[in-house]
């Protein structure tokens, strides 16, 4: 689409050239002196078809220099830029819009856009690739169901969660201390990645993560996945083993990690079958921040007295110098305290 300032810029350009041509005609009729002009081109279109008009008498003859003075100054007159009709501009405009930016086929723009379309079998296809792409609303969907059921395709399911084919995992919620816990598993998510195909690797190593993140501003409600990747395959997308759900971080471990370590036991041992081939799962490395750590270790923080975990040293409690701040521990090694730097 041309927008306004592209078209007012066309306009003005065009006006210009033309005012600019009609004026170079007139200092080169004031230049000549003379020149002949046919009487028909200062008519108009009714009196050029009108045949009792006189001013057909004059066609083809010569005009004298005063005549043709008074023409050709009437004539610049009147394509002045003011004097110019706007549905002339407007065709002008629009011949050079066509110009620059050629009308476009509309075979060639479907086949072009929607192409991918012809690899969809069937209406209930095409709608799921809709919801998904255009991230419809189940409410949305039912009410486009809904239509397309009553105008000529009852073969459509009445729910979106029926098209969509969307499982119910609200029998796999489990309650535990005070939140919920969601955990469809590891080997799941690896048959819905494979399906029926067979992987290249020999050895899944998994790097699996978990950390906490709020979703609300306003509530304390927050998620602790555990999501992992096969470090076998760079462009394995991450998958979710498990979510839970609750107003803190979780309290109670056993019940939080207890899914969690009975699964990868159970998958270290004989490993995953994929058709004919076996593959075992170990488990690479745990990626977690600091705070994430601590939890599913079960020591303290780094902030606390003994919170390092990988030496004896017990750090010193030290004021914050900003107002109204909680005290910190600081964990230094004994040497740095008693080294001089004068000897």
């Amino acid at each position: 689409m041309t927008s306004k300032s592209s078209l007012y810029r066309k306009r003005r350009r065009y006006l210009e050239e033309v005012e600019r041509e009609h004026q170079e005609e007139f200092d080169a009729l004031e230049a000549s002196g003379s020149v002949s002009v046919p009487a028909s081109a200062g008519m108009s279109c009714d009196e050029a078809n009108d045949p009792n008009s006189s001013s057909l008498e004059n066609i083809g003859g010569g005009i004298g220099n005063e005549s043709s003075m008074d023409y050709d100054t009437n004539y610049t007159n009147d394509m002045h830029v003011n004097d110019i009709n706007t549905n002339d501009i407007n065709t002008n405009d629009r011949v050079i819009d066509d110009i620059d930016e050629p009308v476009e086929n509309a075979d060639d723009f479907w086949r072009d856009a929607y192409s991918f379309l012809n690899s969809v079998e069937n209406l209930k296809d095409a709608l799921k690739y809709l919801a998904i792409v255009g991230h419809l609303s189940r409410s949305f969907l039912n009410l486009l169901l809904a239509i397309l059921r009553k105008f000529g395709h009852p073969e459509l399911p009445k729910d979106a969660r029926t098209l969509l084919k969307i499982p119910k995992v609200s029998n796999e919620i489990q309650s535990i201390t005070r939140g919920r816990l969601w955990y469809p598993g590891i080997e799941v998510a690896l048959r819905n990645l494979f399906k029926d195909t067979i992987p290249e690797a020999n050895q899944f190593s998994l790097q699996i993560s978990i950390d906490g993140l709020p979703l609300f501003r306003s509530s304390p409600t927050e998620f602790w996945p555990i999501l992992f990747k096969i470090n076998e395959i760079p462009d394995c997308p991450v998958m979710v083993a498990g979510i839970y759900s609750g107003q803190n971080k979780p309290k109670n471990l056993e019940q939080f990690l207890r899914p969690l370590v009975a699964e990868l036991n159970v998958l270290h041992s004989p490993g995953m079958q994929f058709g004919h081939k076996t593959v075992p799962i170990c488990v690479k490395a745990f990626v977690t921040d600091s705070p994430a750590r601590a939890l599913i270790k079960s020591v303290l923080g780094f902030q606390g007295k003994h919170g390092c975990t990988k030496c004896t040293v017990v750090g010193e409690r030290v004021d914050s110098l900003r107002k109204n701040a909680p005290q910190i521990c600081i964990t230094v090694p004994n040497f740095l305290w008693s080294h001089s730097y004068d000897e």
